[in-house]
């Protein structure tokens, strides 16, 4: 089985009550050409999330927007569906999630209002054309937001709403027609974080469950399709949390997990998820520093971290760890992508609202700013 980027709506240093993650669809991406020419630029506020999936071509979350650029970050023009705005209160969205394929195709869903309705769009040009389309999906109720969204193909897809309170509860739905219509396949008391689909049967979720100090974390899996789930033995290591979902290649695979008593570390497996082993190195960050990962299994089970305003890098799973940058923008970092070991991004907010965007072609070491913009098509004058 191939190697499927995870890409999803959520944070960089996830909680389990935030929105959950997706794999990639295997659809080919078209050709990547700029969406609008006639336009202004204006400077670039700051982002929520960003995930490059080439060198030029990539998405990103601002404000209540869905950006996409193709030419490497430096210009973003905004391809939010009509139907679908975003809202972002804070560092959290609310109920709105979406899953970005490859550098052409996305799928965005949110709740259509008061009932039992999602509003579900996707595209396959970058954002210039959306399928939408507003769909009755039953037993969902008005005190469920929706957590995850999951598309294998354009047919088989999940999604995952989660309810309000302390630990809240779990309800997962699937369609096998592109979303034209629903049915429950699992509910559950607990709080769901992500969710994420290996094949049409397989699939991961992350789960919290009371604890006398709290929710604690643990990792299910499925291979009915979502209708039953196992939970799966993870290493004594001390309270934990998950960073972000599972990611395979093959076999192998890494979970990248964060303790409530100040560290980051990765998890392994070699056979598909059913035994998972501790990287035997945490790094250590204080409880209110930010974190941010960047996690591939491909190329050597790369993995990311920013702790403490230093730039680690490890090739081996979490077994070891290199430090790559202690540059003073670290120190303010918003977030972090890294497209394979040498090329990423990094992103910061500016003392004016705006974002500054890092780039490095040599695996962290050295960064370039960018700048970025936002086109704005230019409205005709009224005539008098």
């Amino acid at each position: 089985m191939g190697w499927r980027p995870i890409v999803v709506g959520v944070a960089a240093a996830v909680s389990l009550s935030a929105a959950g993650a997706a794999l990639s669809l295997r659809i080919s991406a078209a050709p990547e050409r700029p969406l609008v020419t006639n336009t202004l630029q204006r400077p670039l506020t700051q982002l929520y999330t960003l995930k490059m999936m080439t060198l030029r071509a990539g998405w990103a979350v601002n404000g209540n927007q869905l950006l996409h650029t193709v030419d490497g970050g430096r210009c973003w023009v905004s391809v939010t569906p009509v139907g679908l705005p975003i809202i972002v209160d804070g560092s959290t969205v609310r109920n709105t999630v979406w899953q970005f394929v490859n550098g052409q195709t996305a799928w965005i869903a949110g709740r259509a209002g008061p009932g039992a309705t999602v509003r579900l769009a996707y595209t396959r040009d970058g954002g210039r054309h959306w399928k939408e389309q507003t769909i009755p999906v039953p037993g969902l109720t008005n005190g469920t937001e929706l957590t995850a969204v999951d598309f294998l193909n354009s047919h088989e897809g999940w999604i995952m709403g989660s309810g309000l309170g302390v630990i809240g509860s779990t309800t997962i739905w699937t369609t096998t027609n592109g979303g034209q219509t629903w049915h429950q396949v699992y509910g559950t008391p607990l709080a769901g974080g992500n969710l994420v689909f290996q094949t049409p049967t397989m699939g991961w979720i992350t789960i919290a469950t009371p604890g006398n100090d709290g929710p604690q974390f643990k990792l299910e899996t499925t291979t009915t399709g979502g209708r039953a789930w196992t939970a799966v033995p993870l290493p004594n290591i001390g309270w934990i949390e998950p960073a972000g979902p599972p990611t395979f290649h093959g076999a192998a695979g890494l979970l990248s997990v964060w303790g409530t008593t100040g560290f980051v570390t990765v998890l392994r497996t070699s056979d598909g998820g059913q035994r998972w082993v501790w990287s035997s190195r945490k790094l250590p960050f204080p409880t209110n520093s930010a974190m941010f990962w960047t996690v591939r299994t491909r190329g050597g089970a790369v993995a990311w971290a920013i702790t403490s305003g230093r730039l680690w890098r490890s090739t081996n799973g979490g077994q070891t760890w290199t430090l790559r940058s202690t540059a003073a923008f670290l120190k303010t970092a918003s977030g972090l992508d890294f497209l394979n070991p040498s090329v990423g991004w990094l992103w910061q907010r500016t003392k004016n609202g705006r974002t500054q965007l890092w780039l490095t072609t040599s695996g962290g070491q050295r960064w370039t700013a960018i700048s970025p913009t936002l086109n704005v098509p230019m409205r005709r004058p009224h005539r008098v």
